[in-house]
């Protein structure tokens, strides 16, 4: 009731923290003594809902991100059938990536796990649908890691990551301030008396 209740304030566009601090303790407490895997699922969507709140009021939600993997893990431990709590764990690692992100570490770690995550909620679920969308986002969001920190050694290419090399390329001797071009984009004739011609200097002076 107390995770509801929560959800619903977060739909209502209210914070939600306090009723799903309440949940989490409670479904803490029912872990410790219950052994269904349902039980260590909602715990883990719990934390994570919670944590994605606070992060929005500034905190870092990274500890809690992990823990609800922690809560996931064991479901999943429990019971590895069921495609929702593969695709719970392959969220979280998600929300974790991008707080890891958020504060210039690597998260390739975490969105590689992400997607191993999906591939088995996608077998179980079949191809179409949501899960196979957030599988395709984690993957992109991988190759935009890729690109920012470096990939995997490749045995031709011994330089950095080419988006490091773009942000630092040396360009301001290109300029060439001699050879006039100019592209025309537009030409303006409002009558037969003038016409204009529209465009961007692309190299040389006009004075």
């Amino acid at each position: 009731a107390w995770l509801s209740l929560g959800e619903a304030e977060q739909e209502a566009g209210e914070d939600g923290s306090a009723a799903l601090r309440r949940a989490v303790a409670v479904l803490e407490e029912a872990a410790g003594r219950d052994s269904r895997p349902t039980t260590w699922n909602n715990l883990g969507n719990a934390r994570t809902k919670l944590f994605a709140a606070l992060a929005l009021r500034g905190e870092d939600p990274r500890v809690g991100y992990a823990r609800a993997l922690e809560a996931f893990s064991e479901a999943l431990r429990r019971d590895p059938d069921p495609s929702s709590f593969w695709a719970n764990r392959a969220n979280a690692r998600v929300l974790l990536a991008e707080a890891v992100q958020a504060r210039g570490e690597d998260a390739r770690p975490e969105l590689r796990a992400a997607m191993e995550d999906y591939d088995p909620a996608v077998s179980r679920s079949g191809a179409e649908g949501p899960l196979w969308s957030n599988r395709a986002s984690a993957a992109r969001r991988m190759g935009e890691a890729e690109a920012a920190m470096g990939g995997a050694p490749l045995p031709w290419y011994d330089q950095g990551p080419l988006l490091s090399y773009l942000e630092t390329v040396h360009v301001g001797s290109d300029r060439n301030m001699i050879d006039l071009r100019f592209p025309v984009q537009y030409v303006i004739r409002p009558d037969l008396s003038f016409r204009g011609f529209a465009g961007t200097v692309a190299s040389g002076l006009l004075r």
